[in-house]
């Protein structure tokens, strides 16, 4: 079968490439994966706390709205590190390269290729949202829950509109952003007191 023109599909050069394990592409490819793996291990952590925190009881620090943003914030990161991974930093190490070209151009590809584009619009458009639920908190201190409730989950929402942005994100942003909100958050500080109950320790500073 002839290659298609500019592709390397059923290009023979291509086809006969050899990986080599030991190059510096998948040095660069593999090494983010060490400090990637905690990062999610924290991620999860975050996103349990969500689920099993009782928003309705009022705490100083602790806004349902807010959480959300930051853990939807950090599971596009991580979404947009996985497919640009699978897009760029694992391709550009070359243990594909002979099997890509043997195949024909499919959908398969192309659809890693739209979820690394999808996954980079939310990892920027979230972190809009960090301070527009904390102005709706300060301007509207009485009725601000209904309010983001509509900003999230209204039939015709606001982010519904804007989740198409122009696309940014990085493993920076996954993981300090992951790791400092796990550390400082007070939802994740907690201390026993002598009736063996929890009690989330606030700093006042």
């Amino acid at each position: 079968m002839s290659a298609p023109p500019d592709t390397i599909h059923f290009n023979q050069t291509y086809m006969n490439y050899r990986y080599e394990w030991n190059g510096f592409p998948t040095i660069l490819a593999f090494v983010p994966w060490i400090y990637m793996f905690p990062t999610l291990v924290v991620i999860c952590r975050i996103i349990g706390i969500y689920f099993k925190t009782n928003w309705e009881i009022q705490e100083a620090g602790k806004n349902q709205h807010v959480f959300l943003v930051i853990s939807l914030t950090q599971i596009s990161c991580f979404s947009f590190y996985i497919f640009n991974f699978l897009l760029v930093r694992l391709p550009a190490t070359g243990l594909f390269t002979s099997w890509c070209a043997s195949i024909a151009p499919n959908s398969g590809l192309l659809l890693i290729s739209f979820l690394a584009s999808y996954t980079n619009y939310l990892a920027m458009i979230y972190p809009f949202f960090m301070p527009v639920v904390r102005l709706i908190i300060m301007m509207h201190p009485k009725n601000h829950m209904r309010l983001s409730y509509y900003l999230f989950y209204g039939s015709h929402s606001i982010m519904a509109y804007t989740l198409l942005v122009r696309p940014f994100g990085n493993d920076a942003q996954a993981c300090l952003v992951s790791w400092i909100f796990y550390k400082t958050h007070p939802v994740f500080n907690k201390t026993t007191v002598t009736n063996g109950a929890f009690e989330r320790r606030v700093n006042t500073a």
